[in-house]
């Protein structure tokens, strides 16, 4: 009979536990490549920001700035400089990376709109001047999610379209938010119907 011992190798280094006439069997074991997105917020008494952690390399995450009741998000900056408007913010991950939230207090000229998970939002004309006086806001929610409406941040609901348009009046000072839910599942299982 043989007996099975077990050592630990690291890689490229030298097998020193096979005697001269015997075989070992050796087995790669692979750990994935992960890195650290971190999130934060210019001033969190302006808004906070979620999704940061530590991830596989290569997959797509996405990261959520929530503006605090009366604020804006303005964009995203990472460490390397880069900028981002889209809000909730996906990319794939290729490296660690630090990724600022710009907020703004108030929101005298801007529409500060954004979606809760599940979804997110499409804005047109979202700069409100005297020729701009209202902005197209459209819903998109991912696979598996439903848009349920919109809401301002003052408990105003203001429709159930999916593209809704709003006047001055309706965001300025205002969070506008998409709202979406989990898709209830009802699964049919028709294997045991079958003859």
């Amino acid at each position: 009979s043989s007996t099975a011992t077990t050592a630990t190798y690291t890689n490229s280094q030298a097998v020193t536990s096979v005697t001269t006439g015997s075989s070992a069997t050796l087995y790669a074991v692979w750990k994935a490549n992960t890195h650290t997105i971190t999130l934060n917020a210019n001033d969190s008494s302006l808004g906070n920001v979620a999704g940061g952690g530590t991830f596989n390399y290569g997959t797509d995450q996405s990261f959520y700035a929530l503006p605090n009741a009366g604020n804006v998000f303005k964009n995203w900056i990472d460490s390397d400089g880069t900028t981002y408007t889209a809000n909730p913010l996906t990319i794939t991950v290729s490296k660690d990376l630090t990724i600022t939230a710009v907020f703004a207090s108030g929101a005298s000229d801007i529409a500060a709109v954004y979606a809760t998970y599940g979804g997110e939002v499409r804005v047109t004309g979202s700069d409100l001047t005297e020729t701009a006086d209202n902005i197209v806001c459209i819903a998109v929610p991912y696979f598996g999610y439903e848009f349920t409406g919109w809401i301002d941040s003052v408990g105003n609901n203001l429709g159930t379209e999916m593209s809704i348009r709003l006047t001055k009046e309706q965001v300025l000072g205002k969070v506008i938010t998409a709202n979406f839910v989990k898709k209830e599942q009802n699964i049919n299982d028709d294997l045991n119907n079958t003859e």
